[in-house]
Formats: C-alpha cells, structure tokens, sequence
C-alpha cells in the first residue's frame, strides 16, 4: 500500500469559480516543498459556476467531487475528509491564499504540539490588516452584538472585542477556544473517523462545535500568528437590521449548539 502523504488538503467551494486559481497558485509551492508529499480533494457543493471545472484545471491531479446538493460547509468538507489519508489534514475555504512558508510553519507547529487538534494561522484581509480569527466561545450576548449595530456601541463594543481576543497580543502564539473554520489543520487522531465537524450545522457554528467537542476530550486549539494566509472575504458587510439572514442563521446554529451540549460554554 502506498504510504501516507505529509498533508491532506481539503477545500470546499460554493461559486467559487473566481477564487480558485489564486489559492492554487499559492499552494502549489507550498506542497512541492513539503517532505514526504501531499493530496488535495475539492469538494463543490453543487455551484452553479464554473467552480468544479476550474478545480480541475488548477489542481491537476486532485480528487474533485461534486455535490448534488448544497450539503453545507461540514457535511462537505466531512466528505472530502473521508477520501483523505494523512494524519494532518488542512481544510480550507477557496477565497484564501497561502503566503509562503505557512504550510511548514503549521506542521512544525502539530509536531511541537501534539496535544492540538486544530492550529490555525493569523489570517489577514486583503488590504493587510490582521483579520480576527480566533475567538472566546460565545455567549448568548456575543451572538447578538457581534451580529448587530449594538456591537459597535460603548459596552457593546467592548464586549465584541474580549470575544475576539482583542485584549491578546496576537502576533504570539496562544492556546484560545475556538477558530473560524477559513483555515484549519486538524490532527486526524483527535476526531471521527466520519469527519471533524457535525452535519447538523449547516452554516455557521460547525468550528465552534469541533473546537468545543475536542476540548472536552482534553485535546487543544491552538492559534500560531507566525503562519500568515489571506483570507478575501473576511470583510462582510453587516446589514444595519438586527434581522439580517447573518444573525437568522447565527440564531439558529446557536440553538443548535445549545440544544446539543446543554449551555453556552461562554457563560
């Protein structure tokens, strides 16, 4: 049988068309410099565009499979997950772009800390500004100001901050609740054979749930700002309705998460 490779990389795309020859370009060096080599699955969750075609002329000899239906985030990246074999898996989203030497920099990092299941770098948004991508788990307060003008006002804004780790210093490594799931490397020891995140969450809470349930089982999440990626659509505008589609979808995974584990964690 042929022997593991170094990474497994799984990416999930939505009309993602546009966004995949850009991430490609700056994985490719990334994984040639790699010992012991790599894999990249793409799995699409029934575009409409051209995505899945594209995957397939940028990432010549990846596993490309397509979705007969928009399964959401988790179930797809579970589904990639399961035709992958090495012990490290990098699941990404397609609008991200590697800068060089994160890759490494990520594996040295789960080899000094064999106790995380899931490291994430320090992501930036496009203009070079630090994007924030590591968090404290949530309360029912954060839910709603971080999705709301009220987040943005006195105490509000604040309480927004402390939830984004705005009191750290981010530019050194930390031990921190849960990441945005943009970018994750997961160690395959620390989660189902079936794969990291639970297909219940369709959109949103999947990598609050995967952070939460592994640290339960005394597993880690940890942040390493030296690992640098770009992530484009980290900038999202906020609708100025507390009842914008964001905070409907935020409140129902929420209730999810809830209703699965009993509390909120952040409380």
């Amino acid at each position: 049988m042929e022997p593991a490779p170094t990474l497994s990389v799984v990416v999930v795309t939505y009309e993602s068309a546009a966004f995949l020859p850009a991430l490609a370009a700056s994985l490719r060096p990334e994984l040639e410099a790699l010992p012991g080599g790599s894999e990249v699955v793409v799995v699409d969750n029934a575009s409409r565009d051209d995505s899945a075609r594209v995957a397939r002329e940028v990432f010549p000899g990846a596993t490309v499979l397509v979705n007969g239906r928009n399964a959401g985030y988790g179930s797809a990246a579970n589904r990639g997950w399961a035709v992958t074999r090495a012990p490290r898996v990098l699941v990404m989203n397609p609008d991200v772009v590697v800068q060089p030497g994160a890759l490494a920099t990520l594996l040295r990092a789960s080899a000094s800390f064999p106790e995380a299941a899931v490291i994430a770098p320090r992501l930036l948004n496009t203009d070079g500004s630090l994007q924030p991508s590591c968090r404290r788990f949530y309360t029912p307060a954060t839910v709603l100001l971080q999705r709301t003008a009220l987040g943005r006002l006195g105490l509000g804004k604040r309480a927004v901050r402390r939830h984004l780790m705005g009191d750290l210093d981010l530019s050194r490594p930390h031990q921190v609740d849960w990441v945005t799931g943009a970018v994750m490397l997961v160690h395959r020891g620390a989660v189902p054979e079936a794969g990291p995140f639970d297909p219940r969450f369709f959109l949103y809470f999947e990598d609050v749930d995967l952070c939460y349930r592994v640290r339960r089982e005394g597993w880690i999440t940890l942040y390493v700002p030296e690992a640098a990626m770009t992530h484009h659509h980290g900038r999202r505008s906020r609708a100025p309705s507390p009842w914008n589609a964001d905070l409907r979808h935020h409140l129902v995974s929420y209730g999810r998460f809830l209703a699965k584990w009993g509390a909120s964690p952040g409380v």
